[in-house]
C-alpha cells in the first residue's frame, strides 16, 4: 500500500501517518469521513444507503 520502488503506484506514507493523526485526535470523525469513501459513496450515483454507512460508522 505504501509508495516504495517495489511498489511506485502506492500512497505515501505521509497519507498513513494523517489517517493515522486522524484516528488519534478523533476516532469517530475518521469513522465517518472515511465510510465514504470505503463504499464509493462519495461517488456521483452512489446508491450506498444511509443505514449502510452507519453500520461502518458505529
Amino acid at each position: 500500500m505504501i509508495k516504495t520502488e517495489a511498489n511506485p503506484e502506492g500512497m505515501l506514507v505521509e497519507v498513513f501517518d494523517e489517517i493515522g493523526g486522524g484516528v488519534a485526535t478523533d476516532r469517530s470523525r475518521s469513522s465517518r469521513d472515511l465510510r465514504e469513501t470505503f463504499y464509493g459513496a462519495d461517488r456521483e450515483g452512489s446508491a450506498v444507503s444511509q443505514g449502510t454507512r452507519d453500520a461502518f460508522w458505529l
